[in-house]
């Protein structure tokens, strides 16, 4: 009989020892952005290359830009002077006293919009997607002949939103 009872009473503690079935409660997640008006505009390159004579013929070149704006928001871009401008005239410079002078251009030259210096170039509104700005360069007919170097200027891009 001692053993019957030792038995029921491990059995008895088993039972006592599972818990009771839980209740269930809910709460809710509030999930959110904040999507904030901004644009990018990539780096580019307006490029001049394999020039011998400048004068006498205009030389004509272009280059692309993305600008990537949120949907919605509206934006002006706006051309630099450069680091060389002389009265209202971009220049490159090379390694001596020479310098090559240049107008840009939204579009191609033969057909763009002259972009004076430090005057917006372009207005819109935001896709979400990039939009591309073509930007012509010209050295003008005009221009004196350099010596043989590697001329450069460095014009910035401003995207106001």
């Amino acid at each position: 009989m001692r053993k019957i009872i030792l038995v029921a009473a491990s059995a008895a503690g088993v039972v006592a020892a599972t818990p009771a079935v839980a209740g269930t409660n809910s709460a809710t997640l509030t999930v959110t952005a904040e999507v904030l008006e901004s644009c990018e505009v990539s780096d580019a390159t307006l490029a001049w290359t394999g020039l011998g004579v400048l004068n006498g013929a205009n030389h004509d070149t272009s280059t692309s830009m993305s600008l990537t704006c949120t949907d919605g928001s509206d934006f002006n871009v706006t051309m630099g002077a450069g680091g060389n401008a002389v009265s209202g005239q971009r220049y490159m410079a090379g390694s001596g006293t020479d310098k090559i002078p240049y107008s840009l251009y939204l579009g191609v030259p033969a057909s763009g919009t002259l972009l004076a210096v430090n005057n917006a170039i372009a207005a819109g509104t935001g896709t979400g997607s990039a939009q591309t700005l073509t930007i012509g360069g010209r050295i003008p007919s005009t221009a004196g002949n350099v010596a043989a170097d590697t001329y450069s200027d460095s014009v910035a891009v401003t995207v106001t939103f």
